[in-house]
């Protein structure tokens, strides 16, 4: 007898089939897995140091008499599933997770896509069963704690688009089989301590975009290879110990928008193409051993945002090698061998923030149109040749708060302009030519930190408008100048200055006794001056050598060099004694010479008034008488 299911077409017979077909061969095996997923996640999750449970509180065990439901972890925090049920992504990002990766079985997450733990407390080594991950195409273990080698597993995770193992504790050789990363984009190994040279292998990377392996330990030449990796946007190199010239093929990568190669010891001629293809954003090269002069393609490369050559031995006309960088922020051009005159064309470079050009040989007049930056924070033409005056246009500068015109040989007075400039923190003048007072507008800056006037020509009185400046803290010096009059008692107001130095001026009268207040003083100079008077009750003066109080013209205290204050007093007494014996006496002579004078003129003009009396001696009696009287009776 036919039962009903025999009588049934046979297209719904291989309807029924195909259905108990995906029902034993997927649901079956995929419970099994959620079930090995659910397992080794919370085996992950005990090892851990420190538990999170306010956030980790989902990632529990399931019921152990449950019968309805299969367990599943896709409703986890940072757990994210396929349509199958399976574990295809794991972002426990900024979870604060304390502990390893030795707990986590790698061969439960067979498809395991996204591997994402950045910016925990990871530590240990990365274990070589990472390679259980076929399916991986993203792996970020950024900003752990993570030791020991990166292992060469990591090379068969050939579906790898993303590798970031930057800022841990990573050492030892960049692994040699990542050339079999054909598909990696991206590739993060900065800031760790890896050494060794730079695989070759790594210029088979065609689809690489962003290549940081800064801040490491590497050592030996940047392999040509990189020069095949056409389609890279971000090269970053910088912080290592890499030597040698740079290969010709980086001329070849001209889509870069960053490239980093500060901090080596690079030697040779910048990329000659450098900004061919006129997307370059970001090119820092400081603090190598480049020589030669700026590539042409810097000059017009006006997508520039920022711009290091600082600190080498590049050469050549400051004003001619240079353009206008419409967009550039921040330039740097300091500590080279560059010559000529300041372009008035960088008064064009509106979105300017920072201008360093110190320590060359510029010579010639600070351009007026450097004040049309109106965005300058940082102004440092220090340590040229420069001359003239200190352009008044600088007062439009309203945003700058670092000034350095320092070791040039700038003449004329300070601009009263410079009082304009309120967000000013650092001031530094000194070691020019620079002459007449000390501009009072100097007062209203309050925000300044630093001050260095020394070593100009400044005459007349010190401010006392900089007593205003109490936020001065790192130093406040104007010596070797020729400055005169009192010290101001009014700078007995900036109590958290460290570092005050008035030598080798013409100051002269007391030490403000106000300086006992200056609590925050570490250092104070005061040598060659005219001051007198005893030290103040301050830690820095009590605690001066006698090279910092020298050649003044009468000052006292407790220190080894200066006379003891109470002994300057009484000698002081003393010689005020004798000083008024020796008045009185000299008056009291005067007086009496006067007087016997005096005497002596009264008893002539006396004598000379009395009537003549003629007589004629009486030789009987011995006695003159007048004429007419006789003895005779």
């Amino acid at each position: 007898m036919l039962t009903k299911a025999m009588l049934l077409p046979k297209s719904h017979l291989s309807l029924i089939s195909f259905i108990f077909f995906l029902t034993s061969s997927c649901f079956s095996p995929t419970s099994a897995q959620q079930l090995k997923e659910v397992e080794a996640l919370l085996k992950w999750k005990t090892s851990f140091a420190e538990q999170n449970q306010s956030i980790l509180s989902s990632w529990k065990p399931f019921p152990t008499n449950t019968t309805t439901t299969t367990p599943s972890p896709c409703n986890w925090f940072a757990i994210f599933c396929d349509l199958t049920g399976s574990v295809v992504k794991i972002n426990l990002t900024n979870a604060a997770i304390k502990g390893t990766l030795d707990a986590f079985e790698f061969s439960s997450f067979p498809n395991l896509t996204h591997l994402d733990l950045h910016n925990n407390f990871l530590y240990g080594s990365i274990p070589s069963q990472i390679s259980n991950l076929s399916r991986l195409t993203l792996l970020n273990l950024n900003s752990n704690q993570l030791t020991g080698f990166i292992p060469r597993e990591v090379g068969t995770l050939k579906s790898l688009n993303i590798l970031i193992l930057a800022n841990n504790h990573l050492s030892g050789l960049i692994p040699s089989t990542l050339r079999n990363l054909t598909n990696l984009s991206i590739l993060f190994f900065g800031n760790n301590r890896l050494s060794g040279s730079i695989p070759s292998g790594l210029g088979e990377l065609k689809s690489l975009t962003e290549l940081r392996l800064n801040l490491n330990n590497l050592t030996g030449h940047i392999p040509s290879s990189l020069g095949n990796l056409t389609g890279l946007k971000v090269l970053s190199l910088y912080g290592n110990q890499l030597s040698g010239t740079l290969p010709p093929e980086i001329n070849k990568l001209t889509n870069l928008t960053l490239f980093f190669l500060s901090n080596n010891s690079i030697s040779g001629s910048l990329p000659e193409n450098i900004c061919h293809g006129g997307i370059l954003e970001d090119f820092c090269a400081s603090n190598n051993l480049f020589t030669g002069t700026v590539p042409k393609g810097l000059k017009n490369c006006t997508s520039l945002t920022r711009l290091r050559l600082d600190r080498n031995q590049l050469t050549g006309n400051i004003h001619e090698d240079f353009g206008i960088y419409p967009v550039a922020d921040y330039i740097d051009l300091s500590y080279n061998n560059f010559y000529g005159k300041i372009s008035p064309d960088w008064g064009k470079c509106k979105l300017l923030t920072s201008l360093k050009i110190s320590n060359n040989f510029i010579t010639g007049n600070i351009p007026p149109e450097i004040g049309d930056s109106t965005l300058l924070h940082l102004l440092d033409f220090s340590s040229n040749n420069l001359t003239g005056e200190i352009p008044r246009e600088l007062g439009k500068l309203n945003s700058l708060f670092n000034l350095s015109l320092s070791s040039n040989r700038l003449s004329g007075s300070v601009p009263p302009e410079i009082g304009l400039l309120l967000e000013l923190s650092y001031l530094n003048l000194a070691d020019n030519d620079l002459r007449g007072g000390i501009p009072e507008e100097i007062g209203v800056c309050f925000k300044l930190l630093y001050l260095n006037l020394s070593r100009n020509y400044f005459t007349q009185r010190i401010p006392f408008q900089i007593g205003n400046l109490v936020s001065l803290q790192v130093v406040l010096d104007l010596s070797r100048n020729a400055l005169s009059g009192e010290i101001p008692f009014q700078l007995g107001n900036l109590v958290k200055l460290e570092i005050l130095d008035l030598s080798r001026n013409n100051l002269s009268g007391s030490i403000p006794s106000n300086f006992d207040k200056m609590e925050s003083l570490r250092f104070v100079d005061l040598s060659y001056n005219e001051l007198v008077g005893p030290i103040p009750d301050n830690k820095a003066l009590q605690e001066a050598s006698i090279e910092a109080l020298r050649n003044n013209k009468d000052l006292c205290g407790n220190i080894i060099g200066l006379k003891n204050c109470s002994n300057s007093r009484r000698n002081e007494d003393k010689d005020e004694t004798s000083t008024a014996i020796l008045i009185s006496t000299v008056v009291l002579g005067t007086l009496l010479v006067i007087s016997v004078l005096i005497g002596v003129f009264v008893s002539i003009i006396r004598r000379e008034r009395k009537p003549k009396e003629m007589c004629y001696k009486n030789h009987t009696m011995g006695i003159c008488l007048p004429y007419g009287v006789t003895t005779e009776n």
